[in-house]
Order: structure tokens, then C-alpha cells, then sequence
């Protein structure tokens, strides 16, 4: 079975210690209904790459901290507005109104 820090993560450290050929545990590993103890077998350690971003990586990143400080700003502007203007909703009045039926 092929582990990966994602699928191992409380777990990867002890194992990535491990030299192939190495035997690990017994450690606590994932089960279908817990956790399980269990022994490992190191066959192949491969560290992997570093995927290359593309170009546009950063004005996506730049987009998205935007939106969310926008989104943060109106929160606390709607805030505001509900403090400073107290308001009502009569449910008795809109009860038989069909939001579908408004033209």
C-alpha cells in the first residue's frame, strides 16, 4: 500500500524516519472502524517534487485575499447598519407571500 503524508499525517514522521528494508512499530495505524496497531515495512522512500506554479498562480492568490477582505468589510459594515438602524419583520404580514409569485 502507497502511504503519503496526507493519508498518514499523524503518523508520517516515525515513518519517514525509517530507512527501506526498515520495519516500523508497532504504531497505531487507520482502520475502516478506528485505529489499529500494526507493523510497517519501509520498501521505497521517494521524497517527491515541488510542482512548478504557473504564471497566473499569483494574481489568484491576489484575488482571493481581496474578496476575502471585502467580504470581511461588508460583514462588518452590515453589522453596523443592523446596530444602528434597529428593524422587524412582521411574519404575520409576509406569511402568505410567495417569493416565486413576485414579479
Amino acid at each position: 500500500m502507497t502511504l503519503s503524508p496526507r493519508s498518514e499525517a499523524y503518523f508520517w514522521p516515525e515513518l519517514w524516519k525509517a530507512e527501506p528494508n526498515d520495519v516500523v512499530g508497532p504504531i497505531k495505524g487507520r482502520h475502516i472502524r478506528g485505529f489499529k496497531w500494526r507493523l510497517v515495512r519501509i520498501i521505497e522512500k521517494n521524497p517527491g517534487t515541488i510542482p512548478e506554479l504557473s504564471e497566473n498562480v499569483a494574481s489568484r492568490v491576489k484575488r482571493t485575499i481581496l474578496n476575502e477582505k471585502s467580504l470581511a468589510l461588508m460583514n462588518k459594515y452590515n453589522t453596523q447598519l443592523l446596530e444602528k438602524y434597529p428593524h422587524k419583520i412582521y411574519t404575520n404580514r409576509i406569511k402568505d407571500i410567495n417569493p416565486l409569485d413576485i414579479p
